[in-house]
C-alpha cells in the first residue's frame, strides 16, 4: 500500500517537474531510492533473506519522521524567539 502511494508520488512529482529538476532535490532522490528499493523487495518477495530491505526502508521512514518532527520544533522556537524579541 505504501510503496504505491511513494511510487504515484514520485511519478506525479517527476511529470510535474521534470526529471531534471526532480533529481536536483536531496529528498526526491531519497524517494526514489526507496520506491526502487520497495519495488525490488516486492518482486522479490518469495526470496529469503530480503528483511535488510525492510530495515533500511524502517531507518528511512523514521529518519523522515524525526526531520519533520525537528523542523515543527524549530519553527516553534523561531516564533517564541521573535515574540520575546519585539
Amino acid at each position: 500500500m505504501f510503496t504505491a502511494i511513494f511510487a504515484t508520488e514520485a511519478v506525479l512529482k517527476i511529470l510535474a517537474l521534470g526529471l531534471f529538476n526532480y533529481l536536483k532535490d536531496k529528498w526526491n532522490c531519497f524517494d526514489i531510492v526507496i520506491v526502487f528499493l520497495s519495488l525490488i523487495e516486492l518482486g522479490l518477495s518469495n526470496v529469503k533473506g530480503l528483511s535488510i530491505l525492510r530495515s533500511f526502508r524502517l531507518v528511512c521512514d523514521i529518519y523522515r519522521i524525526l526531520y519533520v518532527v525537528c523542523i515543527k520544533v524549530l519553527k516553534q522556537v523561531n516564533q517564541v524567539y521573535c515574540v520575546f524579541r519585539l
